[in-house]
């Protein structure tokens, strides 16, 4: 799944360098296919929250989003000669209702298999490893042989992709018959099919609230920054030869990254741990306003993208597991399983923010004087750089570093609150 969603962080600037949409353009279409996508989850959430409701299943749903998304994400990214945007914003409206419907399921379905809190950092700490692994292949196809260049082309996104659905395909066939539904308790009332009816019962869940808010700022300020980062290394820094080396190691890195994150939060806590990497990111982000074309070599952009890698996969780690015990409180506080609910809610932010980091991102740069035809920048659109991808991120991560120690869960808290879930399961079978 990670090998077939990431070729679409850069295929706004292939779209544009490659076949000829402006910015302004790209912008709009990624804006509204990103808003659409960001629905689509809160609408998938409350369809797998019903459905394990009235038949203990999320497997069907994920079943055919996986198909979906593995077909429409051949027509984005292996685009028809002269393609306008009508075409990439209809095949970008339908790869992301395949993207919802396979990954709300599977985040519900993950929630399920783990009870104790530390389980579900083990199992999603996993989970993030593994996608990194398929980072890792998307950014090695570019240093294969039969390519006369390292830089991410057309040619080198269409072998990454049919790679990514070959490997897919097979996977999901072992994931359906090798892993058993997850549990949930027998007091757990029938789910609501209502989208807007779920988030109003989700809304009253201060943990979910206080949670939901931190992670949008630390969204909000990454995802300004990876909107603008393969426009800024391969049109402003003229170092387009080196993304894709450069983020293969700092992707391998990451994978690593992932599993040691679990170890920390075992050590220290989930939002200590969490607190750290934004630090990380918060430097990486801050030091890209230093970088310039005559000093942007491989040290110094590797250090950023390697060290940034390594708070992002915090970032998308610990917000996860706190949110699985965030999910069980809400169990023990109503009695209704919204498992799916809370995660369709959490990637609605995650989408939606990254949405906007792409698209307000592009068009800020734009405003300001950024342009991506000139060979070398003007004063003025290089101020535009470092005001979207450096200072106004760095503003955003410090008030969510500030927001997340203010998070009422730990892993005390889940302890006591997960005890009380197994006593009710205990009395029900009695």
């Amino acid at each position: 799944m990670a090998m077939l969603w990431t070729p679409l962080n850069v295929m706004q600037g292939i779209y544009i360098k490659h076949y000829g949409l402006s910015m302004g353009v790209m912008a709009a279409i990624l804006l509204a296919s990103r808003i659409y996508d960001s629905l689509a989850d809160l609408i998938v959430g409350a369809l797998s929250d019903w459905r394990k409701s009235r038949t203990g299943r999320r497997k069907p749903l994920f079943a055919v989003g996986a198909l979906v998304f593995a077909t429409t994400a051949i027509f984005v990214y292996v685009p028809r000669r002269g393609v306008g945007p009508w075409y990439v914003t209809f095949w970008l409206f339908a790869f992301f209702t395949g993207y919802a419907m396979v990954m709300i399921p599977h985040l519900g379905w993950g929630a399920e298999l783990a009870s104790a809190s530390r389980q579900k950092t083990v199992l999603f700490s996993m989970r993030g490893a593994a996608g990194y692994v398929g980072l890792c292949l998307f950014y090695a196809i570019p240093l294969l042989p039969i390519f006369a260049t390292s830089e991410i082309t057309p040619a080198t996104i269409r072998l990454s992709v049919y790679l990514a659905v070959a490997i897919l395909l097979p996977a999901l066939i072992l994931c359906l018959t090798a892993v058993p539904e997850g549990a949930t308790t027998k007091t757990a009332n029938t789910a609501s099919v209502a989208a807007f009816e779920n988030l109003r019962v989700l809304s009253a869940n201060r943990p979910f609230r206080v949670l939901m808010s931190a992670y949008l700022l630390c969204g909000a300020g990454l995802g300004l920054w990876y909107g603008m980062i393969f426009i800024f290394v391969d049109i402003y820094l003229a170092r387009g030869a080196l993304f894709a080396p450069l983020y293969l190691v700092a992707f391998g890195v990451g994978i690593g990254s992932s599993l040691g994150w679990n170890f920390i939060a075992a050590k220290v806590g989930k939002k200590t741990a969490w607190s750290t990497g934004m630090v990380l990111a918060l430097i990486t982000v801050f030091a890209t306003s230093f970088l310039t074309p005559q000093n942007a070599g491989v040290g110094s952009i590797g250090l950023i993208v390697i060290v940034n890698t390594v708070g992002f996969a915090c970032f998308e780690l610990l917000p996860e597991s706190i949110l699985g015990d965030v999910a069980d409180y809400s169990l023990w506080k109503s009695g209704r399983n919204q498992a799916a609910s809370y995660f369709a809610v959490y990637m609605f932010v995650t989408k939606l923010v990254f949405a906007l980091g792409g698209a307000v991102g592009l068009g800020l740069a734009a405003r300001l004087g950024f342009d991506p035809s000139m060979h070398e920048q003007t004063a003025r659109g290089v101020l535009a750089l470092h005001i979207v991808m450096a200072w106004l991120p760095s503003i955003l991560l410090v008030a969510a570093i500030v927001l997340i120690q203010f998070i009422p869960m730990n892993e005390r808290r889940h302890a006591v609150i997960r005890r009380r879930l197994d006593q009710r399961v205990v009395r029900g079978t009695c």
